[in-house]
């Protein structure tokens, strides 16, 4: 028995003689046909990767004769992409990819010789998620009544659908909150005076992230009117006092004190309601004020808010005895 090795297929003609013990020969010619052999392919292991980063999967290798060469690599990924490209003889294979989105894909490999003959293997790529990094933007400093407004935005590898929520830390909880792209906008009236920690949330699907903010929201005092009717009275006659305040602090209680300027004081209620108004009448007495000009009261109206800040005004009364 002979034999001879090919490093191609196709067909072979194959030259032969036979000799017997005496010497006599006889030579004969065979046509032999080579079958071509496809890539033998050796199977990756499972791999994992993170979503929106580029990695370097290793795809298995391969063994074929070096005469089928260039060898054509595909690569199914699994996501609905795909790649190829060639290598000029059998070995160790690996490509980068990156994947989108976090899931499990089936990668497919295939490896066809020059001839067309293909081998093919798999393996399944885990593909982990990566959570929302959240910024809530600067921390602030506001009056009460005003407009907490700022912005920022999220950054987030993988290609996802986000939904976001804002809790601006005053009870008023949590918020839906639009966004664009991966920005968004927060917009917030302090009704009270406090620190807040603003609370942006962000949820890719399988995560959740948070970012916050401090906003300082100052106190601010009441503004106070008042008028004084009448402003001349008799001996021993009476004055109503009149008035208004406005407050940002939109959930402030408030007191009003009505200093007489005859060394007596006395608290006026404010009206219910939104008005914020308050009235009070005062009987003075027959002799003028130690310490004044003869006739002449000085008044002083006090409103104080809940957090101790005070707006007054001042006002006369005239004794015409």
């Amino acid at each position: 028995m002979a034999s001879c090795p090919t490093t191609d297929h196709g067909g072979r003609t194959v030259r032969g003689q036979v000799r017997d013990q005496d010497g006599g020969s006889t030579a004969y010619l065979a046509a032999v046909t080579i079958v071509n052999r496809p890539p033998q392919m050796q199977a990756p292991g499972n791999q994992t990767g993170v979503e929106g980063v580029s990695r370097t999967f290793g795809l298995g290798g391969f063994n074929d004769v070096a005469g089928d060469g260039p060898f054509t690599v595909g690569i199914n990924w699994g996501d609905g992409s795909s790649s190829t490209f060639s290598v000029p003889a059998p070995g160790p294979l690996s490509a980068p990819h990156v994947y989108a989105d976090n899931g499990t894909d089936t990668v497919v490999v295939s490896v066809t010789d020059k001839d067309g003959a293909s081998g093919t293997a798999s393996f399944v790529a885990t593909v982990n998620n990566v959570a929302p990094t959240v910024n809530a933007g600067a921390d602030a400093t506001i009056d009460e009544g005003g407009t907490f407004a700022s912005g920022d935005s999220f950054m987030d590898p993988g290609a996802d659908t986000w939904t976001a929520s804002v809790n601006y830390g005053d009870g008023s909880g949590d918020q839906p909150l639009a966004l664009s792209g991966k920005a968004f906008t927060l917009n917030h009236v302090s009704a009270d005076n406090g620190t807040y920690t603003v609370t942006v949330k962000v949820n890719d699907g399988p995560a959740t992230s948070a970012g916050a903010a401090v906003v300082t929201v100052a106190n601010v005092a009441p503004s106070v009117t008042a008028s004084v009717s009448p402003a001349a009275i008799v001996e021993s006659g009476a004055t109503t006092v009149s008035g208004g305040f406005t407050d940002p602090g939109t959930i402030d209680s408030h007191t009003v004190v009505i200093n007489w300027g005859d060394g007596t004081s006395s608290a006026a209620p404010v009206a219910a309601g939104a008005a914020k108004t308050f009235s009070a009448t005062h009987q003075y007495p027959d002799d003028s004020p130690s310490g004044t000009a003869a006739g002449v009261y000085p008044i002083t109206i006090t409103v104080m808010d809940k957090d101790g800040a005070s707006g007054g005004v001042v006002g006369t009364v005239n004794d015409s005895c």
